[in-house]
């Protein structure tokens, strides 16, 4: 937060984008992406825990060399020690139907979210307190924020 101008009088989440692309002028100036229609946000953590297995079946801290070999990408090879025997670990649940997709297409993850996050109904009060100091169309928008 070194960069940003922290008295800045911001009322609306948009106005941030400028605030923070502004930040910094030299070599260039912050590209900042709007996440307004949140289709970025995928659910990676479910699409992956149907592949991948959810805990690791091996202690990673012991862990000092660790090899994944192009013949065999299902197996991880890692060893305790530097001089120590190699162990084997498949990280890839066996039981799984694969799905045949033409060259060049890929399977992604479902939205993470459907539409805008519903805050919790104290967050919500607090905000319909603190909206006497805004502007009138700020205080339009913290009325309509969905809340639990």
């Amino acid at each position: 937060m070194g960069l940003v101008k922290q008295k800045t009088y911001v009322e609306f989440p948009q106005e941030w984008n400028a605030v923070l692309r502004d930040s910094r002028s030299k070599p260039s100036l912050f590209k900042v992406i709007s996440c307004e229609d949140q289709s970025i946000f995928k659910s990676w953590t479910k699409f992956l825990a149907d592949i991948y297995m959810t805990k690791c079946l091996f202690s990673t801290r012991l862990v000092r060399e660790l090899t994944v070999t192009k013949n065999h990408p299902p197996m991880m090879i890692h060893r305790d020690s530097y001089n120590g025997r190699e162990i084997e670990n498949v990280v890839i649940k066996q039981k799984r139907k694969r799905l045949s997709l033409p060259e060049k297409y890929f399977l992604l993850p479902t939205l993470a979210y459907d539409g805008p996050i519903a805050i919790p109904k104290a967050k919500f009060e607090d905000l319909q307190h603190l909206k006497r100091f805004c502007s009138q169309k700020a205080q339009a928008f913290f009325t309509a924020i969905p809340h639990c």
